[in-house]
């Protein structure tokens, strides 16, 4: 039985950020996978977040940065945290999906030149 509930699918992806709650000072975090509504994040330090909560994501994965509002969705431990975006604007959702299709796509591989002997 399949119990996925996600309508994108999620990347691997290396990134740094923040959780920003209120005027508390940003939790530092690593963004570990992406997808067009939300991403896993792994806290520096242990911080428990209850489960709904609203909070405000800075990150940056490919050298593109992003600033989103978003809820706490999942949680895995007291670092790793999953997070489902909320209200993002046109031009950040399509920062989103031009960043998940560069994601997407495998790495062009160049075949190896072999040097070939002259007899």
């Amino acid at each position: 039985m399949d119990t996925e509930k996600r309508r994108y699918p999620r990347f691997e992806c290396t990134g740094t950020g923040g959780i920003h709650i209120s005027s508390e000072p940003p939790y530092f975090a690593r963004v570990a996978n992406l997808s067009l509504e939300g991403c896993l994040m792994v806290l520096q330090q242990p911080h428990p977040l209850p489960l709904d909560m609203m909070v405000e994501l800075t990150f940056e994965v490919n050298r593109l940065p992003f600033r989103v509002r978003a809820q706490v969705k999942a949680i895995r431990s007291d670092k790793m945290i999953g997070f489902q975006f909320l209200q993002v604007s046109r031009r950040t959702q399509w920062q989103l999906e031009e960043l998940i299709q560069e994601l997407a796509d495998p790495i062009p591989t160049h075949p190896v030149a072999t040097k070939t002997r002259l007899a």
